[in-house]
């Protein structure tokens, strides 16, 4: 009996030291339950925000890091290491740290060792100021200055002050206006700037025409096309006329004589509904004309004539000699010209001579031109008369009888019914074939002079030109 209650006690025993275990043992095997804290990644070269994205989703921790680089790039080398131990070594290298905060989800904070740059910038400098003039210290209203790199900027008042905050030290200023090349201004801890900025290069300020003359800065801020020499020099037209088409927006150009070198165009700027200008009588769409500060007056009244057409300036006028064509389309050339320019202004530039030794050129050009159709199918006399004969009978079958239509077609072409024994009369010649050439050859050759000093220049041009139509 002793000895069973001694069994007894033995197994109640045992039993109360499992119950005071199972606890402990079921704590552990919740924890070993749970996600483990080690991580394992190797890689030379990998994003900061994958090796965090592979972090949480080995160790199911959260991970913040807020508006941190993640694009940057580390070398990693972990083998079952613990999440403390691997970040503690692979964030100071590069500026960072972390904090763990365990709880019911744990959660680590990656955070700069560095003070973020706006704390910087409050502590080193708070504000710069400054004055932004052109060469001539004339105050520039609306330039812009910002701190490169950044976002921080802002634009000076109508007097060219700014005031700009939170630029740091040893920061770079970039001032930047239209028309002007952008300078860097280094900081240094300054409080104020003085910032001058020189003309820049743009394709107006080349060649920039004003009223009747020619500068090198842009007095017009309007519709303006510039043309340059070069664009029209190596076209087939030898008239500059016809080689803006195409080249000008919104212009038109229709030719006003077929003879070679005939008279200049008829150029439409501002479009057909405009209600153009009279002149002597005429009314006329050309825009005003003027070349090295001349106008040319054409009259539109005679702007066919073979004697305007010969004596006319723009017809002499070598593509090779000019230097630009300025094209003015809106209410600004009026300012400018006056009344005159209501159709619009064509500005021309001739090429100057420049200094220096002087230079020969020498330019030859040949053109070929080709007739678009030259087989056109002709009527012949007898199919010409039948076409005759069938529109009288469209035109009233009851009257035009075949008497009425013989007797007025003799009244028509007395000559040539009245003479049956000419020949000439009845011959089929090819008129197409024997007034014009399949092709068209002018031949142009170019020798110009140019030289000058720092007082004066010169350029001769001597231009030959020769058409075979």
């Amino acid at each position: 009996m002793h000895q069973k209650f001694t069994h007894c006690y033995a197994a109640r025993s045992l039993m109360g030291i499992l119950c005071l275990l199972l606890p402990c043992i079921y704590s552990v095997a919740q924890k070993s339950a749970q996600p483990g804290r080690n991580v394992t990644l190797t890689s030379s070269r990998i994003a900061l925000g994958d090796v965090f994205n592979v972090i949480e989703k080995q160790t199911g921790i959260l991970l913040f890091f807020g508006d941190l680089n993640t694009n940057q790039t580390v070398g990693v080398k972990f083998v079952a290491t613990p999440v403390e131990e691997a970040l503690g070594e692979m964030l100071p290298p590069i500026g960072l740290t972390y904090e763990y905060v365990k709880g019911n989800k744990d959660k680590i904070f990656i955070k700069s060792i560095m003070p973020s740059r706006k704390e910087k910038d409050t502590v080193m400098v708070s504000r710069v100021s400054g004055l932004v003039t052109d060469e001539n210290g004339m105050p520039l209203h609306g330039a812009t200055v910002r701190v490169k790199g950044t976002l921080f900027g802002t634009s000076t008042s109508n007097r060219g002050e700014f005031t700009l905050n939170h630029p740091i030290e040893k920061d770079v200023l970039q001032v930047s206006f239209t028309g002007f090349e952008m300078v860097e201004i280094p900081v240094s801890g300054k409080s104020s700037v003085k910032v001058r900025l020189k003309q820049g290069d743009n394709s107006l300020n080349e060649q920039v025409i004003t009223a009747y003359g020619s500068t090198k800065q842009t007095k017009l801020t309007g519709a303006v096309t510039v043309v340059k020499g070069d664009q029209i020099q190596n076209l087939p037209n030898r008239s500059f006329d016809k080689s803006l088409q195409g080249l000008v927006p919104g212009l038109l150009v229709t030719q006003g004589t077929g003879q070679p070198g005939g008279g200049l165009g008829n150029f439409v700027l501002r479009g057909i509904s405009t209600g153009g200008t009279i002149e002597n009588g005429a009314t006329t769409r050309n825009p005003l004309i003027i070349i090295d500060g001349v106008p040319v007056i054409q009259d539109p009244a005679q702007a066919t004539t073979s004697s305007v057409a010969i004596n006319n300036p723009m017809s002499q006028l070598n593509p090779s000699d000019i230097e630009s064509i300025s094209i003015l389309k809106d209410a600004g050339a009026i300012a400018l010209y006056g009344s005159k320019a209501s159709n619009g202004v064509i500005l021309i530039t001739t090429k100057k001579g420049k200094a220096g030794k002087t230079r020969f050129n020498f330019r030859h050009q040949t053109d070929l031109a080709s007739r678009l159709n030259s087989n056109y199918n002709m009527l012949n006399q007898k199919e010409y008369l039948d076409l005759l004969y069938e529109t009288y009978k469209n035109t009233d079958p009851a009257f035009w009888t075949d008497d009425r239509i013989k007797s007025d077609l003799i009244s028509k072409f007395p000559h040539q019914i009245n003479s049956p024994g000419d020949t000439s009369f009845y011959s089929e010649p090819n008129w197409m074939k024997e007034l014009y050439n399949n092709h068209a050859m002018t031949f142009a050759n170019e020798l110009s002079i140019s030289g000058g000093n720092e007082r004066s220049n010169f350029i001769l041009i001597l231009n030959i030109q020769n058409k075979m139509v």
